[in-house]
């Protein structure tokens, strides 16, 4: 057989099943597409993110305030331990 031919072939089976391919799943993706947006602008519009972002803030919040707490408190005891120590 001749090797010009065989790759012919298999070109034009390939180009045939890359357009089958996009011809049926390209409605179903659009369709997909469509059903993500619906339920994340649900999910957007019902009140809970807010409540959940609100209560994040808030944890983080109070993780600043242990943070700069921990912060102070290691530069006191480093500090402390800089200075020389008098001997008896």
């Amino acid at each position: 057989m001749d090797p010009f031919l065989l790759q012919a072939m298999i070109f034009s089976i390939v180009v045939m099943v890359l357009l089958g391919g996009f011809t049926l799943l390209f409605p179903l993706t659009r369709q997909l597409g469509k059903i993500l947006d619906k339920k994340y602008l649900e999910d957007r519009t019902d009140g809970t993110n807010a409540e959940e972002v609100a209560a994040l803030r808030r944890a983080v919040q109070a993780l600043t305030g242990d943070v700069e707490r921990l912060s102070e408190q290691q530069e006191f005891t480093e500090k402390l331990l800089e200075r020389p120590r008098p001997e008896d």
